[in-house]
């Protein structure tokens, strides 16, 4: 039983549905489909669209004025203006470069958000593979009862064999399907409640259980590249730089300029109007902008390295656990294999020749399906690790 196990511990169980293969690409790339992923990037275009209206210049102003007096001197005045205010002040570009730094963190959080529902997601997309293959498992164990029937029908026709070890072999392949039936229909509601979720496409499940472990200090490389707070936090170095420095001119008055048309009747005449406008920065010299830039500034290293800490931890915790769980896997099947490869068939064969008890080769068959459902839940463990080491160095794309 353990050869047809072995080697299926890289391949998945197909799913019986009909259609092109669904596999790791196909997963991630329908994780936007995801409620929480798309609630989150509602959020980011909202922001993205408040940011299109941060620090622009303002606005000309276009007036009218009439002045008029009645008799006994009887006049009027029409007064058509432009008014073109003109900031040379550093205040709106601080402000476009604070409304980037926010919306930088914000996409990294929505990246955030995309990454843990990508994990989760292949999870349970492994968890339908396992399923699968623990049906498998135990139907192979359906197989060698089968089989073991022949052979107590043989010897009980012979008179080697009293007829209760018929009725017990009957009764333990009951069990046995009721199992299957179990595991499969689990396997199934697992399957459509992913599809639901991500709206895949129809057609059987493929992926493999073998995994191949990194270098942790490449791993650690790749998280301080790839994970979306740490290129958050380098954009936003960059744009409360860029923000400070164009606070330092936040003080500088807006200046105003105002051209127009004048007409006047009774005298009639007609000319122009010139005027200037300047506005007197006694309170408002742009602390506001300053001070959130300096404060930005200030708290920056602190946090960077808070976050490179906490992200590094978590790289070493994952690519820990993976390690262990690959070396605990490779020792159980080593000696599995070896212990359990023909097991039954030899307890079977001891059976048809007297030498051995039909309960004794009931309990090896259960080993041989224990040590097989084990072996999945190695191969689950370790992709799932997998799964949580790729997430943690941000490569789940």
């Amino acid at each position: 039983m353990m050869k047809s196990i072995v080697p299926a511990l890289l391949v998945c169980a197909a799913s019986t549905s009909v259609g092109a293969q669904v596999g790791e690409a196909e997963v991630l790339g329908a994780v936007g489909n995801l409620e929480s992923v798309q609630r989150a990037r509602l959020a980011q275009a909202r922001a993205e669209g408040r940011r299109a209206g941060v620090g622009l210049a303002p606005d000309p102003v276009l007036s009218f004025e009439r002045q008029e007096a009645f008799a006994p001197n009887a006049q009027s005045q029409d007064l058509l203006a432009l008014t073109i205010p003109i900031d040379l002040s550093g205040r709106r570009r601080a402000e476009r470069a604070l409304a980037d730094a926010e919306l930088a963190l914000l996409r990294a959080e929505v990246e955030g958000t995309r990454l843990a529902a990508a994990a989760a997601a292949l999870e349970s997309f492994y968890e339908v593979l396992a399923l699968g293959r623990r049906a498998d498992v135990l139907r192979e164990g359906l197989e060698a009862i089968a089989e073991a029937e022949r052979v107590v029908a043989s010897r009980v026709s012979a008179g080697d064999a009293a007829g209760y070890e018929a009725v017990r072999l009957a009764l333990e392949r009951r069990r046995a399907e009721s199992r299957v039936g179990e595991v499969e229909a689990a396997r199934q509601a697992a399957e459509a409640a992913l599809r639901g979720q991500l709206d895949l496409p129809a057609g059987p499940f493929r992926g493999a259980f073998d995994v191949t472990l990194p270098a942790l200090q490449s791993a650690e490389r790749r998280a301080a590249s790839e994970r979306p707070e740490m290129r958050a936090l380098s954009t936003f170095a960059d744009t409360v730089g860029r923000a400070r420095r164009a606070a330092r001119s936040a003080w500088v008055p807006t200046f105003a300029i105002v051209a127009g048309y004048n007409r006047q009747r009774a005298p009639t005449g007609q000319g122009y109007a010139l005027g200037a406008e300047v506005t007197l920065p006694l309170f408002d010299r742009g602390q506001g902008v300053a001070g959130e830039a300096e404060r930005a500034s200030e708290a920056l290293d602190s946090v960077q390295q808070s976050v490179a800490a906490r992200v590094r931890a978590r790289v070493r915790a994952a690519h820990a656990a993976l390690t262990t769980l690959l070396s605990t896997r490779e020792r159980f099947l080593e000696g599995a294999a070896a212990e359990t490869q023909s097991l039954t068939a030899a307890m079977l064969a001891a059976y048809r020749e007297g030498e051995r008890s039909l309960v004794e080769w009931l309990d090896a068959r259960r080993a041989v399906v224990e040590i097989g459902e084990r072996a999945v839940e190695l191969d689950l463990a370790v992709r799932r690790a997998e799964v949580a080491l790729r997430e943690a160095t941000g490569e789940l794309r």
